[in-house]
């Protein structure tokens, strides 16, 4: 079987990208659908998928008679008992258990093959401080979390365990990229041909249900698109065909990303692009990392200045006729973000009854959809230990069901030491990946770029860790977490000779 190939690829190339379209699917699957039941479904398949591409990677011998017989075995008894047993659960909720046993199954072969080879992968050595940083979030967040937690033990475990060198997770960033490429195509020409007028507010919508989902599936697709850009560049010759090439791989990325235009992606993603531009200098990556982040914060600065100072001056300006145009022609494309500007400062009442209207506080938190008051209620309902309450009600009577915010909910599950202790992993695993990129280490280029994304994505949406943003970085964290063989073997090698 090891020597199968398709063109230039294996047969266990061809699984691996298979596996990995199927779990990015899943994924995004999992946000487009309201109803838990289906976000579980998709889930659980999105673990099958993920441990069946850590099983290519490895290149792990399935076919043979005991596990062929076992797999059989299991997957008939599930099915039977299953669709056998009368319950009053309903058709989807038989469909959930029968994708969470299916992982079970694909588990038990993934530790199969360990046991096998032998293959237990170490934490690594050389990055102690931020090992056990992870290690202690996790355990704490597992006890005060307990399912919050434990539902991505199996699928993180698998992944840890799987040892690869370099060359592997390049490759694995390769057909991540190209995974991410072909479901973004899937998802927004199929929504294109079923919904076309899906328009809510100005904006387009379609399948996605959630403007935040359609948002991330298309900074993911710009970011693939350029890296599958960097792949295929140096094939083309001509600069011109270069140039060509990467206007068409980022052409579709675009045009769904202004169309959606979600807010929480639009910032995210310009704040990603900036922080790489801060740290990837050519050379001298240190030196010019400094001078870049401070004409970068400085122009920031400005711009808000500049900002607060336009929201003053619309606040004492009539705007009466605008408002009028704006509420009349709010369904049309291209008009959301005028809309939320120039109605939310013009408002003459307090929207939730927390702050006073006629204030800046007022303008910005009807601006950011009243985020600001979820953010000052949930602050006061965390306790220590966990356990609050999740949503909050405003005022107003308005009830709202999450906060909004990555690090909020984490304080609120986890209480303020668990919730501590999980944004102190986020923001340590930013920073060692960061220190390492400005050494000019390429394993940590995509960690970079997506948790910077995240950064100010995880404090305007709230992000689970069965989502696919929070999911990625937990993947991506992989090369901080568990040394390379190649570096293992050579620190030995190293060993041996000095002994010698």
């Amino acid at each position: 079987m090891r020597s199968l190939r398709i063109g230039k690829l294996s047969v266990y190339d061809c699984a691996q990208l298979a596996f990995c379209t199927l779990f990015v699917y899943c994924f995004t699957h999992i946000g487009i659908s309201a109803l838990q039941t289906f976000k579980d479904i998709y889930f659980y398949g999105a673990c099958c998928a993920l441990m069946l591409m850590t099983l290519a990677i490895k290149k792990a011998r399935l076919i043979t008679w005991p596990k062929i017989v076992f797999t059989v075995v299991c997957v008939a008894g599930i099915l039977l008992y299953q669709y056998i047993r009368r319950n009053d659960w309903g058709p989807n909720y038989r469909d959930m258990l029968i994708a969470r046993h299916l992982m079970y199954v694909v588990f038990a072969l993934v530790i199969w093959d360990m046991i096998e080879n032998r293959r237990i992968v170490g934490l690594s050595a050389r990055n102690r401080v931020f090992v056990t940083v992870f290690l202690a979030a996790f355990i704490v967040g597992l006890i005060l979390g307990k399912t919050y937690i434990a539902v991505i033990l199996i699928p993180m475990f698998s992944w840890y365990q799987t040892p690869m060198d370099r060359k592997e997770w390049k490759k694995f960033i390769d057909y991540l990229s190209y995974s991410i490429y072909l479901v973004y195509v899937f998802y927004m020409t199929k929504s294109f041909i079923v919904m076309p007028d899906g328009f809510q507010s100005g904006r387009y919508v379609g399948i996605f249900v959630f403007p935040a989902i359609g948002g991330v599936i298309s900074s993911l697709a710009l970011i693939a698109g350029y890296h599958i850009w960097t792949i295929v560049k140096d094939r083309v010759l001509n600069k011109s065909c270069r140039i060509l090439v990467l206007i068409l791989l980022l052409a579709y990325p675009l045009v769904g990303f202004f169309m959606i235009f979600n807010r929480a992606s639009a910032l995210s993603l310009a704040f990603a692009l900036l922080f790489m531009f801060i740290v990837s200098a050519k050379d001298e990556r240190k030196k010019k990392a400094a001078k870049r982040g401070i004409i970068v914060v400085g122009i920031i600065l400005l711009l808000f200045v500049g900002y607060v100072v336009t929201v003053k001056v619309l606040q004492n300006t009539d705007l009466t006729a605008v408002s009028e145009y704006l509420e009349k022609n709010s369904e049309k494309p291209g008009m959301y973000i005028l809309n939320r500007f120039i109605l939310t400062v013009t408002i003459d009442e307090s929207r939730t009854g927390i702050f006073k209207a006629g204030t800046l506080l007022n303008a910005f938190d009807t601006m950011s959809s009243t985020r600001l008051s979820i953010y000052y209620l949930g602050i006061r309902n965390i306790k220590l230990l966990g356990g609050s309450d999740l949503g909050v009600v405003l005022p107003n009577g308005e009830e709202v069901w999450h906060t909004h915010n990555t690090y909020l909910d984490w304080l609120l599950r986890l209480g303020y030491v668990g919730g501590t202790l999980m944004i102190v992993w986020f923001f340590a695993q930013i920073v060692l990946a960061t220190r390492r990129h400005l050494e000019y280490d390429k394993d940590v280029t995509y960690t970079v770029l997506w948790s910077a994304f995240c950064i100010p994505f995880c404090f305007i949406e709230r992000e689970l860790f069965t989502n696919l943003p929070t999911f990625l970085i937990l993947m991506l964290q992989y090369p901080l977490l568990i040394d390379f063989k190649d570096r293992k073997e050579k620190e030995e090698k190293e060993t041996c000779n000095s002994e010698t």
